[in-house]
């Protein structure tokens, strides 16, 4: 009942923190009624029998007491000493060697097992340490040590001790009558507590201190003398089970192969073949060594590739057909189509190279594991919390690779790199100085690598291929041609176009600067049903000036003209004169242009006359030609109101180049150098002499052999309220100093043109007549493309059908509106010259300025009677001809002023003539829609 008296905190207690004890003591057992009642042996008084009475409670309780007192001495000293070893820092060496000595104890425990491998092991032992904590070994060790050392300094002495200041307390109540026994028995207990609760305390504090300063000197003289009593049990055991049950779930092969691709061996590769110097970009910083290795594997393809193609020329099925110069020719293309092609058997050669090295230094079974051990390491902190969460498991799992991956990358590329320098550079030390020199040997391996790479490759057989399907020999220019073909599908067609550009220089506009680009493309029937295709254009610059009615002007500038059996053809021609004429003012230019910049092996000169042989035996046989050069031309016209009048008078120099004048030259040139030519090498096309190119490009470089005088007068006038247009055209033309062909025309034109008046007639001849049998003559063209089986039938076809809608549309009522809604659009000012209309009515007036449509849309339909006369090149006569033509021609003309567009497109309806054949035999001739007689 007196419990209580037993109080927790003293301020006599030593530490703040102290834990006081209260010890439970048991009442002190009460005399029994019976024991009352007994008679007394003796007479007492009543002090006397009180103090009996209270010695008697004393005697009973004070064991009691003082085995309480000394548990809670035990106790509190217990508590004291553990928080020492768990807490403080003077301990703080034990607790870290019993850490160390537990931890590996449970590692021990790990490596025991017999059935995990040694990575699954070194996973477990990574919670080796987690496992010691999880279990409280180091807290029960140093629990253990902290009640040993207690139950040696707190020895059975001090329980002793406890109970004489008990008894001490008892003692020192006195005897008081007044006060109820039972409540004297409980004071004086109170105080015998009280006193041993003191004495209690302060043994405490001093065996605490005593604790310590043990604890603290062994400690200090030895931390780890606790290791060898440490017991973790079969710690780290279940881990490691548990490790090795989880091992094939962690993560799939799949990944780590693609890693060990996708991460290390691609990358790796890579920069191998950077080193090695293929596939870098064109600014990159390539040493010289580095340039020359790649040129010396690019010179041996290249090599091993033209030896290819040389000796398969013979045999290959594209070319063993063709003649010596078409063999060359082919033979250029296919080594210049190598050149390209083989990079692919030295980036072979190389990249296998690249792989070897890889290999050495990445070896695919001991990376991949590296990897997986990653992987699994990774995925096991996953799977150990949670063994069914598959996701997060795979990303922690590719996680710990990619880190692995990173970490060998960068060890073993520049292993990889150095290698491969050792190849091109050299050897270097670690302080970058170069220890050995180039590999030469291995070099050497790999330029053979490269050619037989290359045949394996079949590089000379795929050139060929190549060469003979991409033959730039008619690209380019010949693209023209399909809008060619379109523009003049049929036989007797002829279409051009104008481009003119006048700037005025002074602010009346009189004076102006001109600059013309026009084209004109013309299809006709040769002889022995040979169809001519002729086109021409020009590029000029001039001056003129303008007033009153009259406009004059000078041009000059480029000329070009050839002809050919198609449009390719002249379209190659043109490009081949284009050629002649830039070699004779920049060679270089010229072969840079037409060459192959001497990819082929041959020199550039080589190159881009072999091309030009190629155009002639192609292109330029049978009468056909080039010319290209310089014209002038000077041209005038007036307006007198009731008539326009022009003329104009034009000069050509050129070079004219066809089979009769290359051969002439190239033998003449070979004369006067005593050059003596194989038999049969005449030096035109297939006869070019394929050893002596450059003297070809020699003799061909003359100066300009043919020039070309035209004059022409036109003159338009109103016939009952409709413009009819007469013109006489006529050209003389001397090739090397002889007259060679004389042309002499008149024709007359009776046109339809939308936005004036026109008299009945002219709109039954222009507007209905000409388109409806334009569009015959187109069909019948059609017809006689597919009886011929012209390869080029369907763009003339498509051409013609072109053709016959815009026919067509001529006829139609509703056109009538949209025309003359088209010419209304632009209008201009026009003077007439009052004087000359003077001078053809008689009747001299003053006019106001007119105002008069700037577009023209019209169909005319022409007459004109011809006459034409050639000379052989030694000056004898050839075959004349005069001959009367009917066509339809459609115009489409915008004068605005500054600029001026003309479109013409003619077609021929009709044709009689009658002159003398190649043989000097009178004949007729005569041609209908197309059709010749």
């Amino acid at each position: 009942m007196f419990a209580g008296m037993f109080k927790r905190g003293s301020s006599k207690t030593p530490q703040s923190n102290q834990q006081q004890v209260q010890a439970p003591v048991t009442p002190v057992r009460q005399p029994s009624q019976q024991q009352q009642q007994q008679p007394l042996q003796a007479t007492k008084s009543p002090e006397e029998q009180r103090k009996e009475d209270l010695a008697a409670a004393r005697d009973q309780q004070l064991p009691l007491i003082a085995s309480q007192l000394y548990q809670s001495l035990r106790a509190g000293a217990n508590q004291q000493a553990e928080q020492y070893l768990l807490t403080s820092k003077e301990a703080l060496a034990l607790r870290d060697s019993v850490m160390q000595a537990a931890t590996a104890k449970v590692e021990a425990n790990i490596d025991s097992d017999g059935t995990a491998t040694a990575e699954e092991k070194a996973d477990a032992k990574k919670y080796a340490k987690e496992n010691v904590e999880k279990a409280r070994i180091v807290e029960q060790s140093l629990k253990k040590l902290s009640l040993d050392t207690v139950s040696g300094v707190v020895d059975i002495a001090n329980r002793q001790m406890l109970q004489d200041k008990a008894k001490e307390g008892y003692d020192s109540v006195a005897p008081k009558m007044k006060t109820a026994l039972e409540k004297q028995k409980a004071e004086a207990q109170k105080q015998a507590i009280k006193t041993g609760q003191s004495a209690m305390e302060s043994k405490l504090s001093e065996l605490t201190t005593q604790i310590k300063t043990g604890l603290a000197q062994r400690i200090k003289a030895d931390a780890s003398f606790l290791n060898g009593s440490i017991d973790v049990q079969d710690t780290g055991k279940s881990e490691v089970e548990q490790r090795h049950a989880l091992n094939d779930t962690l993560v799939a092969d799949s990944v780590i192969d693609t890693l060990y691709t996708n991460k290390l061996f691609d990358p790796i590769k890579l920069a191998v073949v950077m080193k090695l110097g293929y596939e870098r970009g064109f600014f990159s910083t390539t040493s010289d060594e580095t340039k020359a290795f790649v040129k010396k594997l690019a010179t041996a393809a290249n090599d091993q590739a033209r030896a290819d193609i040389d000796s398969q020329l013979d045999t290959d099925t594209n070319t063993s057909g063709k003649s010596e110069l078409g063999k060359k020719y082919y033979g250029m293309l296919a080594k210049v189509q190598a050149q390209s092609l083989s990079k692919g058997s030295v980036n072979t050669v190389v990249e296998n190279k690249a792989i070897e090295i890889a290999k050495q230094v990445l070896p695919e079974a001991g990376t991949k594991g590296a990897l997986k051990t990653a992987a699994q390491s990774s995925a096991y902190e996953v799977a150990r919390a949670n063994s069914g969460d598959a996701e997060k498991i795979a990303a922690a799992a590719k996680k710990g690779a990619q880190i692995k991956a990173i970490e060998l990358l960068k060890a073993k590329q520049t292993e990889a790199v150095a290698a491969a320098r050792a190849i091109t550079k050299g050897k270097k030390d670690d302080k970058g100085v170069t220890v050995a020199p180039a590999d030469t040997v291995k070099q050497g391996e790999m330029a053979q690598g490269v050619k037989d790479q290359v045949k394996t490759d079949e590089i000379g057989k795929k050139s060929i291929k190549q060469a003979i399907e991409s033959d730039t020999l008619n690209g380019g220019f010949a693209k023209v041609g399909k809008v060619i073909d379109l523009a003049v599908p049929n036989v007797g067609d002829s279409s051009s176009f104008d481009f003119e550009l006048k700037i005025p220089v002074d602010q009346t506009g009189s004076v102006y600067v001109l600059f013309g680009l026009a084209a004109e493309a013309e299809r006709e029937q040769a002889d022995g049903g040979k169809t001519d295709l002729t086109v021409n254009a020009q590029i000029t610059f001039g001056a003129g000036f303008q007033t009153w009615g009259l406009d004059a002007n000078f041009r000059a500038g480029l000329f070009m003209e050839s002809q050919a059996k198609d449009s390719v053809g002249v379209m190659k021609l043109l490009s081949y004169g284009m050629y002649r004429e830039m070699r004779n003012i920049a060679p270089r230019a010229a072969e840079f242009f037409w060459g192959e910049g001497g990819k082929s092996g041959m020199s550039k000169t080589d190159e881009s006359e072999l091309w030009a042989a190629m155009v002639e035996q192609t292109h330029m046989k049978e009468g056909n030609y080039v010319d290209v050069g310089l014209m002038t031309k000077l041209q005038g016209d007036i307006n007198a109101g009731v008539a326009k009048m022009g003329g104009e008078l034009g000069y050509k120099r050129l070079h004219h180049y066809d089979q009769e004048t290359i051969e002439d030259r190239v033998k003449d040139h070979n004369t006067a150098k005593g050059i003596a030519s194989p038999v049969g090498k005449t030096g035109f096309g297939d006869n070019t002499d394929i050893d002596k190119l450059g003297e070809k490009a020699s003799a061909l470089g003359f100066k300009a052999n043919k020039h070309v005088w035209e004059a022409g007068a036109t003159a338009e006038v109103k016939l009952g309220g409709t413009s009819v247009g007469f013109g006489l055209e006529g050209s003389l033309a001397f090739v090397n100093g002889r007259l060679r062909n004389l042309e002499i025309s008149a024709k007359g034109s009776i046109p339809f043109a939308y936005g004036e008046d026109v008299s009945e007639w002219a709109k039954i001849a222009s507007k209905w007549v000409t388109p409806i049998v334009g569009g015959a003559k187109n069909v019948a063209g059609l017809l006689q493309s597919k009886m011929r089986t012209d390869q080029e039938g369907v763009k003339k076809g498509i051409g013609g059908a072109l053709d016959t809608g815009s026919d067509i549309m001529f006829t139609l009522p509703q056109f009538d509106s949209v025309g003359k809604g088209l010419v209304e659009k632009i209008q201009g000012d026009e003077t007439i010259n009052d004087t000359v209309r003077g001078w053809l009515t008689g009747n001299p007036t003053t006019s106001a300025t007119e105002q008069v449509n700037k577009i023209l849309l019209s169909s005319t339909l022409d007459l004109s009677l011809g006459f034409e006369k050639e000379w052989k090149k030694d000056g004898t006569p050839k075959e004349w001809e005069i001959a009367l033509e009917a066509a339809e021609t459609k115009t489409f003309e915008i004068d605005a002023e500054i600029v001026k567009v003309s479109v013409e497109k003619s077609k021929s309806l009709g044709k009689l003539g009658f002159g003398t054949n190649e043989q000097g035999e009178l004949e007729f001739k005569g041609a209908f829609l197309g059709f010749e007689t």
